[in-house]
């Protein structure tokens, strides 16, 4: 396991965990936290989801602050600041979107430069995963950056289809799955259900789930995204 530091407002850092000495190139799944969690806290649920021999990183969230009311000091960390579907909103969205994509190049390289710890990450198979606002941030992410993504796992958030259409067209080949608990009130099954058949509709192969649970990443979800996983890149 590699741990690091990334330059943003302050140090934020992430975990990397790589299959050990011999073999080849492994896949990488990415796994983003919801809005006030934490790298320790989510890092042990990731680590249930991502298949058998990948490599797996486990980024903090950049802001350190409460993403709805910009308060300085709320519990964990953030992605973004959401105040509605406002220029700002999307301006700090775009600002994460950066962050991330700077974090896997990055971070990838790291993985080469430190074989002895562990296998090379084959920059042909990366995924994301996320649970809740880390959700929203990976089908942005995953959608606007195809070619370096080539699946995103949505748990507990939604697909923002209204702001991705443009990208629908250049995706194509990239496989989303959304994982939803029945009993989420925080974020609602059904709109999320939606961004996922607006998705298929225009041709990705998309497929959304609706599993036991509120606004959670459980065991079976976390077992599900396993195993949809580790058939997405053969």
């Amino acid at each position: 396991m590699l741990d690091g530091f990334l330059p943003f407002v302050h140090q934020v850092p992430y975990r990397l965990h790589l299959p050990p000495l011999p073999g080849g190139a492994v896949p990488l799944l990415v796994a983003l936290h919801g809005k006030g969690d934490s790298l320790d806290r989510f890092e042990a649920e990731a680590l249930e989801a991502v298949p058998d021999e990948w490599g797996l990183l486990v980024p903090s969230a950049p802001l350190p602050r409460d993403s709805r009311t910009g308060r300085e000091g709320g519990i964990g960390h953030s992605w973004y600041l959401y105040d509605g579907d406002t220029p700002e909103f999307r301006a700090s969205l775009g600002r994460a979107e950066t962050f991330l994509v700077d974090l896997v190049t990055r971070v990838r390289m790291r993985a080469w430069d430190h074989m002895v710890e562990g296998r090379p990450v084959d920059p042909k198979r990366m995924a994301l995963l996320g649970f809740s606002q880390g959700a929203y941030l990976a089908g942005v992410t995953a959608m606007r950056h195809s070619g370096l993504f080539g699946a995103a796992v949505l748990a507990g958030g939604r697909l923002k289809s209204e702001m991705l259409e443009p990208w629908f067209g250049e995706a194509k080949g990239l496989r989303i799955l959304g994982i939803h608990g029945r009993d989420d009130r925080s974020v609602g099954a059904d709109p999320c259900r939606r961004s996922i058949e607006a998705a298929s509709a225009a041709g990705l192969p998309a497929e959304f789930r609706e599993m036991d649970g509120g606004h959670e990443f459980t065991p079976a979800m976390r077992a599900a995204a396993k195993e949809w996983l580790a058939s997405t890149f053969g």
